[in-house]
């Protein structure tokens, strides 16, 4: 049973879904799209209601949509995942160290790796990242490069951006939907934040109403950064991030007939003196430890931004930040999270890195695999061995049959201070770098996931957008 911490108590955390009540009714949220504003007061006259271009709700009506009736989560055992995230932003080079644009044989060189990486194993994609490329297209590159590489299971990133792009997209979807012989609405992955502090675009919304009547799903996910789009107090920005769950959750109801009823912890911190927001501040891993304890004392689901740094380049600061996040999570009983390769909150992409990033990933899934108690274990009869005949534990049988338990690292340091300098007196990072160029060296470029024509298809949708 994994019980975890807590660093919420009970009474904290009413006071704080209190407080997320009375955002909703008192300020509500500015719904910049008139034909989902309609819709959504047209749903729920009475509980819904328009006060200066804003819509209020009602408290029954957020109590009944998000917290009602309890799901009663079950605790299990907790996983530790990893991902390359591919977004805009500088390649950061092992073979020089330089930051790069990225082009394509790098980005190819980035997935491979990463489904060569045991811990690692995947990519996914948010728009493309390739500056030859038309950038206004990038939603429809990156449905591209996600199909053909098999990123994020085959199902796509969810940009769309433009509402122009809309029909073209719809176009990819259909495609993909005959290649994988899979109706478009199990595979289509489409979605759109809000605009911190409680705003949801014009654009949003017509994206969302567009896909919507074609019988498509989009998600409707919020971002906040302390001191700049959310109060700069902790439990404030908790509250006004609970608050936008709760309108997103009764969005989701009004279009789709299901509530999305789950805490997503997605809040970073600002620095007060450049005024840019940060994934690796401690303010972070507090927020998502209190979201995840309002999760476990309403019985729901909890997932929580982590794995991520601030550092520029692989680093001590890197590996404090990326390890914060997701130990807390994984010390809590919460699936644990790393953005494998990506430094910079979400600017920089280094295969070292990510090589780095693979180590802490089976060093943290050891920690969330635990141990078992049993006879065996216990040891008791090689203990006696030990004693009884004067031999090291490690010449006994049972040493030999349960040493795999033990973690076996790949570049953490194995020898003592002599064996490592006679080894080489390599460090960690110049292991990871060698072993990325390695790897890229080696390894063939990915075989399309996706036949000729559908690969085909979606470039001739591609070339013929204009925009």
């Amino acid at each position: 049973m994994y019980n975890g911490f807590r660093f919420t108590g009970e009474n904290e955390i009413e006071q704080i879904t209190d407080t997320s009540f009375r955002i909703l009714e008192q300020i509500g949220v500015q719904v910049a799209y008139p034909p989902l504003v309609e819709k959504m007061i047209q749903k729920e006259p009475h509980r819904l209601e328009q006060k200066n271009g804003r819509i209020c709700v009602a408290r029954s009506l957020a109590k009944e949509n998000f917290f009602l009736p309890q799901t009663n989560e079950k605790m299990n055992k907790p996983r530790v995942e990893a991902c390359a995230e591919i977004y805009e932003g500088k390649y950061l080079d092992p073979k020089d160290g330089i930051y790069k644009n990225w082009n394509e044989q790098r980005l190819i060189d980035y997935i491979k790796l990463s489904k060569e990486l045991p811990h690692v194993g995947q990519a996914s994609m948010l728009g493309c990242p390739i500056p030859e490329y038309n950038l206004n297209k990038q939603p429809l590159y990156e449905k591209y490069y996600t199909a053909k590489y098999g990123l994020s299971g085959k199902m796509g990133g969810y940009s769309v951006w433009n509402t122009s792009l809309c029909e073209p997209l719809y176009e990819m979807w259909s495609v993909l939907s005959k290649e994988y012989e899979k109706p478009i609405e199990e595979i289509f992955n489409g979605g759109v934040y809000m605009i911190s502090p409680l705003q949801l675009g014009y654009t949003e919304g017509e994206h969302l109403i567009w896909f919507w009547e074609r019988g498509l799903k989009m998600f409707v996910g919020c971002l906040c950064s302390t001191g700049m789009t959310a109060p700069v107090t902790p439990a404030g920005a908790i509250a006004m991030q609970l608050a936008e769950l709760i309108f997103a959750s009764i969005l989701t109801e009004i279009l789709y007939g299901e509530p999305s009823r789950h805490i997503w912890s997605s809040l970073s911190v600002a620095d007060m003196r450049t005024m840019s927001f940060r994934y690796g501040r401690p303010e972070q891993v507090l927020m998502n430890n209190a979201m995840s304890d309002i999760a476990d004392y309403y019985g729901m689901k909890y997932w929580g931004h982590g794995g991520l740094s601030d550092a520029k380049a692989p680093s001590f600061e890197a590996g404090v930040q990326k390890t914060a996040a997701a130990l807390s999570h994984l010390m809590k009983g919460k699936n644990a999270y790393i953005c494998a390769g990506l430094l910079s909150v979400d600017e920089v992409f280094s295969p070292t890195q990510m090589v780095l990033d693979n180590e802490l990933t089976g060093y943290l899934k050891r920690i969330g695999t635990g141990f078992e108690v049993t006879e065996e274990t216990l040891g008791l009869e090689a203990l006696e061995e030990c004693i009884e005949e004067a031999v090291p534990m490690l010449g006994t049988e049972h040493t030999v049959e349960n040493m795999g338990q033990i973690w076996q690292p790949e570049l953490f340091s194995r020898d003592m201070l002599s064996g490592w300098l006679k080894e080489d007196g390599s460090k960690d990072e110049q292991r990871a770098r060698e072993r990325a160029l390695e790897i890229i060296e080696v390894t063939p470029e990915p075989e399309s996931c996706i036949s000729e024509a559908c690969e085909n298809a979606l470039l001739q949708i591609i070339e013929h957008v204009e925009i």
